[in-house]
Parts: structure tokens; C-alpha cells; sequence
């Protein structure tokens, strides 16, 4: 999804977490880093090239998706290592994690005065929390399903591909408003 060019910062591109962060830890990291960067002109800038709206959620969600998907690939951080990008950070560097693209999607929502939710989810039996992603005004914007979580996407992946709001069944999760 093709916007206009909008100049992307260059100051404080992330912000770490200790090693072995809690998913509360890293959530509420994520909550503080979207607070700030939605505030940000090149964030609403994004917002409003993306017309994304209030009246209308499922097409602001649809575009959201969309515009994560093709802004950046799935790339992992280091085993042990939980890094928060920003979103200047994230459209930079064109890579990112379901962390990254849940900072991203959630400042450009909240831009548009859209309500955020992070959703952190747990995927077997064990009830690990292993993935985060957005809930826009009530639809889910998890843009991982679409792509390989071993970093190697890019080898298939379908630059004209549409990704649809969706949602997993998960074994337990935890909700985060920002």
C-alpha cells in the first residue's frame, strides 16, 4: 500500500527491554511507545493518507493490515531478547516482529483517535505467551498469520497479497488498553 512520502524521524528508533522481559513488561512498553509516536506528525500524517477513520472500522482495520504488511518483513529479535521498535524505526529498517507491527498499527490508530487494544495470546497448552498483536476498535489486526515467523518470508512472499483482519483461537491471552 503505496502512501505518500512522509518524512520518518531518525531520533530514538527503539527502546529495549531487559533480557527475558515478561509479556507484561514488554506490553507495557509497547503501550508507552505508542502514547508517544501517535502524537508524532509523521504518524498522523500515515493516519490521514490512510484515511483511516472512526466511521468506518472495518475499513480502517483492512488498511492498517494492509499497510503493515507491506511496510515491513517478519523478522524475529534474538532468542532471550525482546526489543519495542518505534514505528520510524519499524518503516525504516522495513523489518519487524508482531511486537513492532502492534507499536506500529496501534500509533496510527490511536493518531486517528481510534481505540487500541494489545492483545497478548498464549498458543499451546502450556499457555506461554508467545505472540502480541492490535484489536482496533474491536477488530483484530494480527498481520503474523500472513507471514513465516522464521524470518524468511521474503522468499515467498506475494507483494499483492491482502490481508484481512482476522483472529486465532489461543489458549488464554491478556488484554492491555492504550
Amino acid at each position: 500500500m503505496l502512501i505518500k512520502k512522509t518524512v520518518v524521524p531518525n531520533s530514538r528508533t527503539t527502546a529495549h527491554i531487559k533480557n527475558n522481559a515478561t509479556p507484561q513488561e514488554t506490553a507495557q512498553i509497547m503501550r508507552k511507545v505508542i502514547l508517544e509516536e501517535s502524537g508524532k506528525n509523521y504518524i498522523t500524517q500515515i493516519a490521514r493518507q490512510l484515511c483511516v477513520s472512526k466511521n468506518e472500522p472495518v475499513r480502517s482495520a483492512y488498511l492498517l493490515c494492509n499497510f503493515a504488511y507491506s511496510s515491513a518483513m517478519m523478522q524475529p529479535d534474538a532468542p532471550g531478547l525482546q526489543i519495542v521498535r518505534t514505528p520510524a524505526a519499524t518503516l525504516r529498517d522495513k523489518r519487524g516482529n508482531c511486537v513492532d507491527y502492534t507499536v506500529l498499527i496501534g500509533a496510527i490508530a490511536t493518531a486517528a483517535g481510534l481505540p487500541v487494544i494489545i492483545k497478548v495470546v498464549a498458543f499451546d497448552p502450556s499457555g506461554e505467551f508467545a505472540h502480541v498483536y492490535p484489536v482496533v476498535n474491536g477488530f483484530p489486526c494480527d498481520v503474523v498469520p500472513f507471514q513465516k515467523q522464521d524470518g524468511t518470508e521474503y522468499l515467498t512472499r506475494d507483494p499483492n497479497a491482502t490481508v484481512y483482519p482476522t483472529e486465532k483461537e489461543y489458549t488464554k491471552y491478556f488484554l492491555l488498553e492504550v
